[in-house]
């Protein structure tokens, strides 16, 4: 079952985390394939690595609050934090003492975004109009009001200054409206955005911009840390944007203007000028929201899908702003996501199929089977695994996949519907929240 609106909240905290913590071993563990690696000097290690596929185990189950939608990990005070939409709260989980207590907040709280500037978390309230802004001592020190009738959905931390862009699931007050709070003043300014903005934010360390696709007016909102909005043309609709940081330029996936039409991808460079169009043949949509950076060729892993084939297909973006390759994958299934794994220089492709796909270069090298279909993976520097939890419903327990770096699989049983969502660097596990059981676990 997949939860879209929690689902939009991680893709956001994906990136977040990635621009935040970068250069740190935490990044490589919160962020997975996001994050942005040292370069490698030689090809990763792949040697037998499965003494990390040695016991592990759930050392600890913690209750949160009535439908979790949101998680987020403060680094100074090692707490972890779940927004819980329908009781109102947010509960706050010591990776040091393993209690939890909770906050209250306003009504549905549908994500948080932790800023490491200010050391605030960000929880927007969707149906109270406004952002509980929580401090490092875990008490709610400001609630800045947003326009009346406002929805707010996604909060995102600009790595550049600390200052927040909340985006807004409704159309009103205006179907163009979002907001930015700054870090020093905990106000919210209104922006204009474009037309048909999506909820999810892009951001490129090169440029220092925000960015927002705008899907009804084909344009891209680049966001200054002035809070400038710049409208950027496109020549096509776009879909989610990702920063390649080999060259500093903004990858933009355009959508065909017909199913028979190929694929395209606008290339920005830092100063948001359109410099090529890299044309994708035999692919008719790039549609997965996150994308994976490879440190060692340089090279973007974005997935599409081709209506032709009715497959999915891996689209590898050089720095030469070429395709290095297009792989055909898995027939039918149309939202993998890719995650890169810095112990072994591999990039595993999941979610809807019982497959996990591993890419190695620009060649699958091996097709993992498993029973649940995984969603989003974390990288656990301790054990050297990739993990991932399998994506059901509410109502079934999920399985944890451990993918040692020589591609060993081990599993155990979590709660309802987990998502592994943060390498712990404090306690050295991963935290898995479970939206189906409304708990948090601490697998290792």
């Amino acid at each position: 079952m997949y939860h879209a609106g929690v689902r939009a909240v991680f893709r956001s905290q994906v990136v977040a985390f990635a621009v935040l913590i970068v250069g740190a071993v935490v990044a490589a563990s919160i962020v997975g394939s996001i994050a942005l690696f040292p370069t490698h000097s030689s090809t990763p290690n792949r040697g037998p690595s499965d003494l990390s596929l040695a016991a592990i185990s759930i050392h600890y189950t913690i209750p949160v609050g009535t439908s979790p939608d949101g998680a987020a990990y403060d680094s100074t005070n090692f707490d972890v934090y779940v927004s819980n939409e329908k009781s109102n709260n947010v509960t706050v989980v010591s990776s040091v003492t393993h209690t939890a207590s909770s906050i209250t907040v306003g009504k549905n709280p549908a994500d948080i975004a932790f800023d490491s500037t200010n050391g605030n978390l960000y929880v927007p309230n969707t149906n109270s109009s406004n952002v509980s802004i929580i401090s490092n001592a875990n008490k709610v020190i400001a609630n800045p009001s947003l326009s009346k009738g406002a929805e707010p959905a996604i909060a995102f931390v600009d790595p550049a200054n600390g200052n927040v862009l909340v985006t807004n699931a409704s159309s009103y007050p205006k179907d163009n409206v979002a907001w930015l709070i700054g870090s020093s003043t905990n106000k919210a300014t209104a922006i204009t955005l474009g037309l048909g903005f999506a909820e999810s934010v892009s951001y490129n360390p090169s440029s220092q911009d925000l960015y927002v696709a705008n899907t009804v007016s084909d344009t891209l909102s680049a966001i200054s840390t002035s809070g400038t909005v710049t409208s950027i043309p496109l020549t096509g609709t776009p879909g989610f944007p990702t920063a390649d940081p080999a060259t500093g330029d903004l990858l933009v996936p355009l959508v065909p203007t017909s199913l028979k039409a190929n694929a395209s991808i606008e290339v920005l460079s830092s100063t948001n000028t359109v410099v090529t169009t890299i044309k994708v043949p035999g692919v008719s949509d790039i549609e997965s929201p996150l994308s994976a950076y490879d440190p060692f060729n340089h090279d973007v892993y974005m997935v599409g899908f081709s209506y032709s084939k009715n497959a999915s297909v891996a689209v590898i973006v050089s720095s030469s702003n070429a395709i290095a390759a297009s792989l055909v994958l898995k027939k039918g299934i149309s939202d993998l996501f890719p995650f890169y794994d810095p112990a072994n220089g591999d990039v595993y492709l999941t979610a809807g199929t019982k497959n996990v796909t591993v890419l190695n270069l620009t060649k699958v090298v091996k097709t993992l089977k498993v029973a649940q279909p995984v969603d989003f993976m974390v990288y656990d520097p301790t054990l050297k695994d990739m993990v991932g939890a399998g994506d059901v419903n509410l109502t079934t327990k999920s399985t944890l996949y451990f993918i040692s770096s020589s591609n060993g699989l081990k599993s155990i049983a979590v709660g309802k519907d987990g998502i592994a969502f943060l390498y712990d660097p404090k306690d050295t596990y991963v935290w898995v929240l479970n939206l189906g059981s409304a708990d948090l676990q601490l697998v290792g």
